[in-house]
């Protein structure tokens, strides 16, 4: 793979037609320059695209004139990195290439220095990129193989295949992205060989990310492209990306003619060096010169943040132009894009969040009739508002109460649809997407309220893409492929005790179709999803509320984790961050003991005695990583189990309570916790109603559940009654009702275990009369109604309403006012 050099140098470039001098004092330069001269030549010249117009010379503005103060040369030991001035300082997670060939992890940088994740620190290195959060659904074009570690070299290759597919990428580092595949997990390129040589096409494609707007024009200014041909030089790498920023720039270019058509040409033709951007802004034109989902070499950053993981906009200096217009038509289109890229609305930096550098110069400086950078945050945050909330007219069912008490379970959702983006979170059991406008949903987030830690949502989705499981849904999960549409869901509620999930969707050529419980589709999959409802509703089946176990863990730069469930990952993996501390609970379980140690890194075995929920297991804030771990737990009828993945060693086997997960020297990086039933007796019995009011002579068969379902031991149960006179019931738990009254039914396993519920044995009401069935009262009066009820000594109770509470209300009593 070629080398990419990122040196600071302010480059004055060429343009436009003969005589014609275009300056680009802020693109980073990435090549290696022998000889300043010789960037501007004859040859150069006649490369010029002869359509622009014909302006006068303009002399070369401050060539190589570095503004940002650092100091910039090329290391032949370290030609990938720029050396920096030594109070530049950005944390990320870095992957360091080292020159042994090993490949390192750092968490920070100041100036050319790295800071190792294993306490060392890195200033000789081949390669450094930058770990970038993006869990995003792709399709790899060919048969690719996986790598270890983001790094071209055999020692990282393994011998697994991944065919051309979809997947999920949950990193990307430069060229590189970590796909979760059936076959195997690991890094593949996005744009070159195994061997780290460019490609001829792409070898993967990010399905979220537009390649471009959806509008033609901004604040009714036009969106033009001219997209560098790929691979036609370096200005176009090709790596897949999806923003995570917008980044804004000056051109530095302040003569005649230097407009963004010009700009646009000069990428286009090629400008002999690695550096590029996105788009180009002046007072009356926009010009797109990358596609949105991949990066260009502008942020001087090298394979990291700035490059590979934001927009690039640049706007124009031109004498003959009008840079405070242009400057509000690059914040017009920030905002498009940040929405867009479902991007929050302060997803902006300048060129200076990632290298140090000076620029957009303008801004810092206050020149040119600039707006300052905080009112032009503010300009995109209201351009970002209006371009939402012109866009959010939907025909849904809207502003439904939960009909729940505040406290209750209760479930939020929102989904990103076809040309509107990301709608607003609705509460159940209000509608999310749209109907009525045949506009396809792709994507949605999904958050419980109210319910335990241990809960566990998952879910399978088919979309016009394939179908895909999601094992564990957090709030931050993006259900989904963007610009996909779905055409048929099914999910899985587990451990919201008295509960169970509902939802229902709106299909095109179908409409709204019938609710499903939790474990049914909904959707034919085939005709495309347009809305979708969700709801919790109480459970009429047995109530059970078995012990579950959650944990979260604590890393560095991101603190705790979200909670999950029973056998789910707590921690990182693939991204090589340690684990430094977890919180371990159990819901529905009141008595239980939990012990045990952890080997914290240079303390050596923390022992604790008792583990609460509360209890933070080693230690935060002292970047101390967790290395083994050993657990007892005393849970009657349960046995805890645990895994960990380790560096170097990845996922090791289970293992039970009272054992060591881990080895002391490697660091962990995520664990995994369960509880196994004891399936040799009968833990807990269950009935589907705790209380039951039946009619007199009627007969109800009382449903019992056994848990462990799966139990060796005996599960005949033995029944009584202690008032067989009100109701009696026989072996198969069949009640009869014989007399009004109460009575307790009981069920008890061989094992002595009990459940109980409680029976109102009742005469109902045959038939109520009012005494007055129609009547007059004055306003602010009352009147008391009279009733008879057959037959006379009937028990059931009755209850007093009023259709129309504004005109009239009535009490337990009858009184009506």
């Amino acid at each position: 793979m070629k080398g990419r050099n990122f040196l600071s140098l302010a480059i004055s470039m060429f343009l436009l037609s003969p005589g014609t001098v275009l300056a680009i004092n802020d693109i980073n330069n990435n090549e290696k320059l022998e000889n300043r001269d010789e960037l501007v030549s004859s040859q150069d010249v006649n490369n010029l695209d002869q359509d622009n117009e014909e302006i006068g010379r303009d002399e070369l503005a401050k060539e190589f004139e570095d503004q940002s103060g650092i100091d910039s040369f090329e290391n032949e030991d370290n030609g990938l990195v720029r050396y920096l001035a030594s109070n530049y300082t950005r944390s990320g997670n870095y992957v360091v290439h080292g020159n042994d060939d090993n490949v390192y992890y750092a968490y920070n940088r100041v100036g050319s220095t790295f800071y190792l994740n294993n306490g060392g620190i890195s200033t000789t290195y081949k390669k450094v990129r930058e770990i970038i959060d993006t869990d995003t659904a792709v399709q790899t074009h060919v048969a690719t193989t996986l790598f270890k570690e983001p790094a071209f070299s055999s020692k990282y290759r393994t011998n697994t295949t991944i065919p051309a597919g979809y997947y999920t990428a949950k990193y990307v580092a430069g060229s590189f992205v970590y796909v979760e595949t059936d076959y195997g997990d690991g890094w593949i390129s996005t744009s070159c060989d195994n061997n780290g040589n460019y490609i001829s096409g792409g070898r993967m494609t990010f399905l979220d990310v537009p390649s471009s707007l959806s509008v033609g024009s901004v604040n009714g200014i036009p969106i033009y492209q001219k997209i560098i041909p790929r691979y036609s030089d370096d200005a176009r790498a090709g790596y897949s990306m999806k923003p995570k920023y917008i980044t804004i720039h000056n051109t530095a270019s302040s003569g005649k003619g230097a407009n963004a058509r010009s700009h646009a040409n000069l990428q286009y033709n090629g400008n002999n060096r690695t550096a590029s951007w996105h788009y180009t802004v002046d007072n009356t034109e926009i010009w797109q010169s990358i596609p949105i989902n991949e990066n260009s070499w502008h942020a001087g950053d090298g394979q990291a943040m700035g490059n590979c993981g934001s927009v690039s906009i640049e706007i124009c200096e031109n004498s003959d132009g009008n840079y405070a217009q242009a400057e509000r038509n690059a914040a017009y289109l920030a905002a498009r894009l940040l929405y867009e890229c479902g991007l929050p609305s302060d997803a902006i930096r300048m060129h200076r969040d990632w290298s140090g550098k000076n620029c957009p110069h303008n801004t810092i400086e206050g020149t040119k009739g600039t707006m300052g950078w905080e009112s032009f945050k503010s300009l995109v945050v209201s351009a970002y508002n209006s371009y939402a909330q012109n866009d959010r007219n939907t025909s849904n069912v809207v502003n439904q109460g939960t009909g729940k008490a505040s406290n209750a379970p209760t479930i939020q959702y929102n989904a990103k649809t076809q040309k509107i983006g990301w709608q607003n979170q609705v509460t159940e059991p209000n509608s999310t997407g749209t109907t009525g406008r045949s506009l396809k949903l792709y994507q949605l987030k999904m958050n419980l309220l109210n319910v335990p830690y241990s809960t566990h949502l998952y879910g399978t989705i088919k979309t016009t893409a394939g179908q895909k499981n999601y094992d564990n849904i957090e709030n931050d999960t993006l259900i989904g492929i963007d610009g996909k549409a779905m055409t048929q869901v099914n999910f899985g509620l587990e451990n919201v005790p008295g509960y169970h999930l509902e939802y229902r969707v709106h299909s095109s050529n179908l409409g709204w179709q019938s609710w499903v419980k939790q474990g049914n589709k909904a959707g034919d999959g085939n005709n495309e999803i347009q809305a979708i409802d969700f709801k919790l509703v109480k459970d009429d089946d047995i109530k059970v509320t078995a012990p579950k176990i959650y944990y979260n863990g604590h890393i560095a730069d991101k603190g705790w984790l979200n909670y999950v469930p029973d056998s789910q990952i707590g921690g990182t993996v693939g991204k090589s961050i340690y684990l430094q501390a977890f919180h371990l609970g159990i819901d529905n379980a009141e008595e239980y003991n939990l012990s045990g140690k952890v080997y914290v890194d240079e303390k050596g075995w923390q022992n604790y005695d008792e583990i609460n929920p509360n209890t933070v297991l080693g230690t935060t804030g002292q970047n101390k990583a967790i290395k083994a771990i050993n657990l007892n737990l005393d849970l009657p009828g349960y046995r805890l189990e645990y895994q960990v993945h380790s560096s170097n060693i990845g996922w090791q086997n289970w293992v039970k309570s009272g054992q060591i997960a881990g080895d002391e020297k490697n660091n962990i990086e995520a664990i995994r916790f369960r509880l196994v039933e004891d399936n040799s007796k009968i833990l807990q019995i269950a009935f589907d109603k705790n209380e039951l009011y039946m009619n007199l002579n009627s007969i109800y068969q009382l449903k019992s559940r056994i848990i462990p379902g799966n139990t060796v031991m005996d599960k005949t149960l033995s029944w009584e009654s202690d008032n067989e006179e009100v109701a009696k019931v026989d072996q198969n738990g069949n009640i009869t009702a014989n007399k009004v009254g109460v009575a307790i039914i009981t069920a008890t396993s061989v094992n002595g275990l009990t459940a109980s519920c409680k029976i109102n044995v009742i005469k109902p009401i045959t038939s109520i009369k009012l005494d007055n069935a129609d009547i007059t009262i004055e306003k602010n009066k009352e009147i008391t109604l009279g009733l008879s009820i057959e037959p006379m000594d009937a028990t059931e109770s009755y209850t007093w309403t009023s259709s129309n509470t504004n005109v009239a209300t009535v009490d337990e009593n009858g009184k009506v006012k």
